[in-house]
């Protein structure tokens, strides 16, 4: 396996798996939103490869501090598909994230995740993510 950054023409693995996650969008979109995605300062799309196809994915955002004089990382996704969980990818893909934050300058990761993803929460209390706070979000209009 290896971890590689979004390209041009990986907008189908990247509609599955986002559908995979609960968040359906067509192949254009993906395309669209992923660009937009890495067009912007201070982010990161890597991709998990196996066998020449796409089998997870990692986005993240590094974040300016007021609390101290720090940069925390944002993992705004992470997807492995359903046939490659539990081989390990979603670790590498934290792994490969770690990796990027700390050559930015960065002193932590921090996520959010659903209630009701049970499983996914297991993984990252096992990677070492502790639960410190509630997430809570409005729409704008």
């Amino acid at each position: 396996m290896r971890i590689r950054d979004y390209e041009s023409g990986d907008q189908a693995a990247a509609a599955g798996l986002l559908g995979e996650m609960g968040y359906p969008v067509p192949e254009a979109l993906a395309d669209t939103l992923a660009t937009a995605f890495i067009a912007r300062s201070g982010t990161n799309l890597l991709l998990a490869v196996r066998d020449e196809r796409i089998v997870g994915l990692i986005a993240t955002c590094l974040v300016p501090r007021l609390d101290e004089a720090r940069l925390s990382c944002r993992v705004t996704d992470l997807v492995v598909s359903v046939p490659h969980r539990r081989e390990g990818i979603g670790r590498a893909l934290i792994q490969a994230a770690e990796a990027s934050a700390r050559a930015a300058g960065a002193t932590g990761l921090d996520l959010t995740t659903g209630d009701w993803r049970a499983e996914a929460h297991a993984f990252y209390e096992a990677r070492g993510f502790q639960d410190n706070g509630r997430a809570l979000k409005r729409q704008l209009d």
